[in-house]
């Protein structure tokens, strides 16, 4: 057994100075990184494994530097005040989770410290991944609709949540929109993600497949995002036959879609809903959410009511007011600015804030401004941050526009080995 160690723990060592002579390392870091952005929109279970590689390639990978704990300090301060929650929580089993479920703003960053990769040198390598993995997340979800086509009676079983596998359309619709902006941008800059005609192909089916998931406020960030990088684009190339075309059609294909189908006329009218004395719509009850959240955030500003109770006070305010509905599904905030503020006061609210300073101060491209815009604007509508999804999208993408300042990386020459 002794004589099996040695063996094993020699093969070890000369394999892992084989890795260091041709810098196979670094290669596997840099990929790893490229796996998570490809896993992000297609399979939830995934994610966790691919950060976990992540964590063990950057180890592999080691480099420390203090220059990149100040890149990334914004994203570990999140998770220290969630940290500190634990001396306000009285629901020690929610506070639990809430750490677990947060872990991604310690892990992330840490792997990034450890390691000679920058997201941002590879960050052209990061985008192809996200929307290769956007087409397969799509591959699938129509997969799905074949598989269950049999039940498929109308327009609306073919929208919303019916095409959305894995993720709340919420959150797929924020994939898509930042996937669009990705193809717009590379379009613009005249990069070489793909093909003209592949790229241009893509932006019909993303932009055709958020219509679908008829998410409001991924509707009005996809208007938003054709109409900008559409002038910027025409701006640059001088194009302008080709936008209004595209812009024509756009805008006949929304009508027909607006008349034909009464459950999409009330989900883009739901848009404009501003009366809680409604609650049955989506837009009604987040309302109520967001007033009985700003009650709980006036009776604890600085501190917030604790990050394993914040929910719970929703839920009694809930009861109070006789929205029994909502406390039963334990309704969050839908604002993640609210949420945040409610479980951790302002306090919370502030190292947040510092996340999008940071990644403003770092990055002022475009690309990342954008992207800053799509998370904030989701962010009045959804508590991004309290699900997986939304957090390792952020966290992974805030680290890549966080990280523009050089950062003593290395990039590798491989060269030829001879293995005697």
């Amino acid at each position: 057994m002794i004589l099996l160690l040695a063996t094993l723990l020699s093969l070890a060592l000369e394999t892992f100075e084989f890795l260091n002579k041709i810098k196979l390392k670094y290669n596997l870091n840099e990929y790893s990184f490229s796996i998570l952005a490809f896993v992000i929109p297609i399979y939830p279970k995934l994610i966790p494994f691919s950060i976990a590689i992540c964590f063990l390639t950057s180890l592999l990978d080691f480099s420390f530097s203090i220059k990149k704990i100040k890149i990334y300090l914004p994203l570990l301060l999140y998770f220290f005040v969630i940290l500190l929650g634990f001396f306000l929580s009285s629901n020690i089993e929610k506070y639990f989770f809430e750490v677990e479920l947060n872990l991604s703003f310690l892990m992330i960053p840490l792997a990034l410290i450890f390691s000679k990769t920058s997201l941002f040198l590879i960050r052209n390598k990061i985008f192809i991944s996200f929307v290769e993995g956007l087409l397969i997340s799509i591959l699938l979800s129509f997969f799905s609709l074949l598989v269950n086509i049999n039940s498929i009676q109308s327009i609306e079983d073919v929208l919303y949540n019916n095409l959305s596998v894995f993720y709340h359309p919420s959150y797929m619709s924020m994939y898509f929109t930042f996937g669009i902006l990705i193809l717009w941008n590379s379009k613009i800059n005249k990069e070489t993600f793909f093909s003209k005609r592949i790229t241009n192909i893509l932006l019909i089916i993303f932009s055709f497949y958020v219509i679908l998931l008829m998410s409001k406020t991924a509707l009005l960030l996809l208007v938003f995002i054709h109409l900008y990088c559409g002038f910027v684009w025409m701006h640059k190339t001088k194009i302008w036959k080709s936008f209004a075309l595209a812009f024509t059609l756009g805008i006949t294909f929304f009508i027909i879609g607006y008349s034909s189908s009464t459950y999409v006329q009330n989900r883009i009218d739901n848009v404009f809903e501003m009366s809680s004395k409604d609650n049955s719509g989506s837009t009604g009850m987040r309302i109520i959410a967001w007033n009985a959240s700003l009650k709980l955030i006036k009776q604890n500003p600085v501190l917030g009511c604790g990050v394993g109770d914040f929910e719970d006070e929703l839920s009694l305010d809930y009861m109070r007011n006789k929205n029994y509905k909502m406390a039963k599904s334990k309704i969050n905030a839908h604002n993640q600015y609210l949420q945040t503020t409610g479980k951790s006061g302002v306090v919370g609210l502030l190292s947040l804030l510092l996340i999008f300073y940071v990644a403003i101060v770092k990055n002022k491209s475009r690309i990342s401004i954008l992207f800053l815009w799509i998370i904030g604007f989701n962010f009045l509508t959804e508590s991004i941050l309290q699900t997986q999804a939304g957090i390792v999208f952020f966290v992974f993408f805030i680290s890549l526009f966080s990280s523009k300042e050089k950062e003593g990386v290395f990039e590798p020459k491989i060269t030829k080995v001879s293995i005697e």
